[in-house]
């Protein structure tokens, strides 16, 4: 009897230990839903809260946005529109409507980029100057039955006269004084050498040498000294040349060098000169390769 209630004692306790487990189980259960619930409830009412300590109530918001858009619109005072609209992103923290309203300014200050062909027209007249116009008084050429030197003189004096002042760049239309010599086969020679002005192409550059040296010959062989045989003229002008090994340099050079003689002169219409094509009449001596390359393209291109 003693064992039976023993036995019956013990289940009755682990019957009792189970139930207040189970109890205690729900209990811990309830108090952990209502801690999750407690923090659910905290997190959700945080950001209600914060905003008007930020940015003020509700009411004060549409308001601030819609009177920075009426200042962007509004052209009168464009400085101050570029800068409010960043100043009250920053506040507020509403970046939406700041972009939005920020977005126009920048496409009104565009067309301020327009205006860099003129700071490109500048550079290109800087490079290149204004050519002025060149004036040329031809002197009285030799009486008949002149010395030979009254005629050197006189021809020195003619080829000078073509070859006035100063170029574009500021240098001497004349790099040296004329020359006149005597010919091995009889007769004068004169030599001249000459400074162009810079334009803005070797096409352009050419076409005023060749004007140059026209009315040059057309001066000195129709000047009456009939003792000039030949004229030989140099053309200057600043090239890219090489002096050292890798160094590359923009210098004045020689570019173009032509020569006349009178037996060819003799049969051109100087009268009719600005129709011939003086590189098919002259003797031409040297030109610069790069400009011979830009020349031959320039003829080449459709």
């Amino acid at each position: 009897m003693t064992v039976a209630k023993n036995q019956e004692t013990l289940m009755i306790q682990r019957e009792a230990d189970f139930r207040v487990q189970r109890v205690l189980g729900i209990v811990c259960l309830t108090i952990v839903a209502v801690l999750m619930l407690a923090g659910c409830s905290s997190e959700t009412e945080s950001p209600a809260a914060s905003v008007p300590d930020v940015s003020g109530t509700g009411d004060t918001k549409v308001p601030t946005v819609e009177a920075t858009a009426e200042v962007v619109a509004s052209d009168e005072t464009e400085p101050s529109a570029e800068v409010n609209p960043a100043a009250t992103t920053e506040a507020t923290g509403e970046s939406a409507p700041a972009s939005a309203a920020t977005a126009e300014p920048t496409q009104v200050a565009e067309p301020a980029a327009t205006e860099t062909p003129e700071s490109e027209s500048t550079d290109t007249a800087l490079i290149f100057p204004t050519v002025a116009p060149i004036t040329i008084v031809i002197p009285e050429g030799c009486a008949p039955g002149s010395s030979t030197d009254v005629q050197k003189a006189k021809l020195i004096e003619i080829a000078s006269a073509m070859f006035p002042g100063t170029t574009n760049k500021e240098r001497r239309r004349l790099q040296f004084d004329p020359e006149v010599r005597d010919h091995r086969q009889g007769g004068l020679w004169l030599v001249a050498e000459f400074n162009g002005d810079e334009l803005e192409s070797v096409v352009m550059k050419k076409a005023a040498l060749d004007g140059q040296m026209r009315d040059a010959y057309d001066a000195l062989f129709n000047s009456g000294c009939d003792e000039l045989v030949q004229v030989d003229l140099t053309g200057i002008h600043e090239a890219v040349t090489t002096r050292e090994v890798g160094n590359s340099v923009v210098t004045p050079v020689v570019v173009f060098k032509t020569r006349l003689t009178l037996d060819v002169a003799e049969g051109v219409d100087w009268a009719n000169k600005q129709d011939l094509n003086f590189n098919e009449i002259w003797n031409q001596l040297l030109i610069n390769p790069r400009w011979r390359k830009e020349l031959l393209e320039a003829e080449a291109a459709p």
